[in-house]
């Protein structure tokens, strides 16, 4: 079996110097098509058409359809389960949300519950993980989750996080980029393998940078720069 986390998936537009970067980490990057049912600006955020929870890689119907060759791949690279759901992505919303949820190191999910994917709520209730509700139904997007720890700006994922108990570090709204909208949000803009959180750009132009870095560093986890320009919102980087 492969060790983990020797993968990274992100979506395909615009991020050309994150695919690059991740590379020379030594990660096999996986670019995941756009989604063509959701809004252009959003339609390669792969946090809006897949989720992972562990071994299990969670896709819906239409999505797994259009690209099941390069699904079957990285499922198979990665020794992932696949499971389809009958959910579909699609703008506007609470459409698009279904699978927007953030997996919080295999032991609880937070999403809005009244949205969430129903293959993602069973998975949960065969693996006896507490679905906790939030009101903010772009979980994943919105928060960066890693060992015991969430960073966010919104109030409602923070609240969530802080009834199972993690740290959270709550950082101001802005400072990332995602065209077409006023700004973008900090867990879409980076992932976390296990031992760093690696940013799409440079974590130094957020405005609230050095309170990230401490933070880090008080919970032993290191932070990666994948370019020099501003932060940008790419729709999650998954490890696998």
């Amino acid at each position: 079996m492969r060790n983990k986390y020797t993968a990274a998936l992100v979506g395909s537009s615009r991020v050309n110097s994150t695919i690059n970067s991740l590379a020379e980490y030594g990660y096999r990057v996986f670019t995941l098509p756009e989604n063509d049912l959701l809004d252009h600006a959003v339609s390669s955020h792969a946090d809006l058409s897949v989720f992972i929870m562990k071994n299990t890689l969670i896709v819906s119907n239409g999505y797994y359809r259009s690209n099941r060759e390069l699904i079957d791949e990285i499922c198979d690279f990665a020794s992932l389960s696949l499971l389809v759901s009958n959910t579909s992505s699609r703008s506007p919303y609470p459409n698009d949300v279904g699978f927007c949820a953030l997996n919080v190191s295999d032991k609880a999910v937070i999403a809005n519950e009244k949205y969430l994917a129903p293959e993602i709520r069973s998975l949960c209730v065969e693996r006896s993980l507490p679905v906790i509700h939030t009101a903010q139904g772009y979980a994943k997007c919105t928060a960066l989750a890693f060992n015991g720890c969430l960073i966010s700006a919104d109030h409602s994922t923070l609240n969530a996080a802080k009834k199972i108990g993690l740290r959270t570090l709550e950082i101001s709204s802005g400072g990332i980029d995602l065209p077409g909208y006023n700004y973008g949000f900090i867990g879409g803009a980076c992932g976390f393998d296990g031992k760093n959180i690696y940013f799409c750009g440079d974590i130094d132009t957020h405005p609230d940078a050095n309170r990230i870095k401490q933070f880090a560093k008080e919970n032993r986890v290191g932070i990666v720069s994948l370019g020099r320009h501003r932060l940008y919102d790419v729709g999650s980087i998954f490890f696998v």
